[in-house]
């Protein structure tokens, strides 16, 4: 009776170490020094996320240091998942052809507040900049803030964190 305790215990701990170690969640935060694109989604390479925010011209010469480009509105939208309102653009019809403040509208305010990472395929809760300026206005540009799905124009100088994105 003892060793089919001890047995039990033992088994219940090992299976408890595999589980903690394989959580099935891949770090999409950072890449290697030696490949800055190190994350693919829908044919383009990723960068790992700023390690700072930082305004929207700041964001486009980093990522040309970096040996790629800041994405447009469309690039950045197709990392949104588990948000049907702000990824559909009958939900949000913000998208490349309709880049004003009139595009905007209710299903653009995205879901529920989960700071998770829930909704972005790289599990990220920052605010990300897009390359895409309001096309009636180029001081504000489009992001997107995966805590919520939250499809926005900002002021160019207020501050987002970045990804970089290479063809």
């Amino acid at each position: 009776m003892v060793n089919k305790r001890i047995c039990l215990v033992c088994l219940t701990l090992f299976l408890s170490v595999i589980l903690m170690s394989c959580s099935g969640e891949e770090d999409f935060t950072s890449c290697p020094e030696d490949d800055p694109f190190c994350f693919e989604r829908q044919e383009l390479l990723w960068s790992g996320i700023s390690k700072k925010d930082m305004d929207w011209e700041t964001s486009v010469e980093y990522c040309k240091e970096m040996g790629g480009r800041l994405p447009d509105f469309t690039e950045v939208r197709l990392l949104l998942r588990k948000c049907p309102d702000a990824q559909l653009e009958f939900s949000c019809p913000v998208r490349s052809d309709c880049l004003s403040l009139s595009c905007w509208e209710n299903g653009c305010a995205g879901c529920i507040w989960d700071s998770s990472g829930v909704y972005s395929h790289f599990h990220d809760s920052e605010r990300l900049w897009t390359f895409s300026e309001d096309s009636e206005d180029n001081d504000y540009a489009w992001s997107i803030n995966f805590v919520n799905s939250y499809v926005g124009n900002m002021k160019k100088s207020e501050l987002n964190y970045v990804r970089c994105v290479r063809d």
